[in-house]
């Protein structure tokens, strides 16, 4: 497919810029290489097509939405083949490995979890699609003809093997608790916009926190689920850009829950609101984190989680 000078030309730019936004005083990034001898035994069925952030409609069709708002710069996409089998590969580029894992946490949870795959810092496959995380850079693989499981994976691992950058969490995702965390559960999302997706990704809006919730300037959080002994709980912690806004957010989630529930428990550090079927609710507070736990029946066991996660929490904000 061809693409016009212009377009070439934003996507130069915008590398060029990428570049000296992360070269100051430190070794050049290295970008991902999807050259002739990069992806041996596999051969580029025609050339390698650039998209970028303008045109990224093009690339990711669908999952475009999802990923814009996780600091896409640009994509590149080609279509792989070997003894008769074909994969089409797209390689998202993001301004930091922070929020390439959000795009494909995001991803990952729109698209299906699937099973975790040897590919990169972390990888899911699913359906024939494998998507795979390292350092800036989200890839996709996805089957064309005959190609199986471990030649998706293969695909995958190959093209992001000689990135060096590392492939660092967003730092409210390397707070949460890691003990009972269901894998792949971990959704990252910063202001308004992704926030909602994040929502919309996962399921539906267990919190119902609306605009008021999450319509903050600089709000930005994490999400995931844990097990234990066949029930779950979810969590969610968001970081406000001060406490007055953080508290307001808090009272009002315990005001909405206190409507529909039995008991009504304020301790030090928790609200819990529980309802007649016994599940609990819970809200703690420390600065301008808020830590939300819509209602579970493992009650205690989130209270831990939330403990913990509290106490892991980056410098307190607010």
């Amino acid at each position: 497919m061809s693409r016009s000078f212009s377009r070439r030309r934003a996507w130069a730019v915008s590398g060029a810029l990428a570049c000296l936004a992360g070269c100051g005083g430190s070794p050049p990034r290295k970008d991902i290489d999807l050259g002739p001898q990069a992806l041996l035994p596999w051969q580029a069925v025609r050339g390698i097509e650039h998209y970028g952030r303008e045109d990224l409609g093009l690339a990711l069709a669908g999952d475009a939405e999802i990923c814009l708002p996780f600091g896409a710069v640009g994509a590149h996409v080609v279509r792989l083949a070997h003894e008769g089998r074909e994969a089409d590969l797209c390689a998202l580029e993001c301004g930091s490995p922070e929020e390439a894992f959000g795009a494909f946490a995001a991803l990952r949870a729109a698209k299906g979890i699937g099973r975790s795959v040897p590919a990169g810092a972390a990888a899911t496959l699913h359906d024939g699609v494998i998507r795979a995380w390292k350092g800036r850079y989200v890839v996709t693989v996805r089957n064309v003809a005959g190609m199986g499981d471990d030649d998706l994976i293969r695909a995958a691992g190959t093209a992001l093997a000689p990135l060096t950058e590392p492939s660092r969490l967003p730092p409210l995702v390397r707070a949460l608790p890691r003990r009972n965390l269901m894998a792949g559960s971990e959704l990252a999302f910063v202001y308004r916009r992704t926030l909602a997706l994040a929502w919309d990704s996962g399921g539906e809006d267990i919190l119902r926190l609306g605009d008021h919730g999450v319509d903050a300037p600089a709000a930005e959080g994490a999400l995931a689920q844990y097990m234990f002994d066949r029930c779950d709980g979810s969590l969610c912690v968001i970081a406000y850009k001060d406490r007055d806004r953080a508290s307001a957010v808090e009272k009002d989630f315990v005001e909405r829950m206190r409507k529909g529930a039995a008991l009504y428990r304020r301790t030090e550090r928790f609200h819990e609101m529980q309802r007649e079927d016994g599940a609990t609710a819970l809200a703690c507070r420390r600065g301008a984190y808020l830590v939300l736990v819509p209602p579970t029946r493992v009650p205690a066991a989130m209270k831990a989680v939330a403990g913990e996660l509290l106490r892991a929490l980056p410098e307190d904000r607010g």
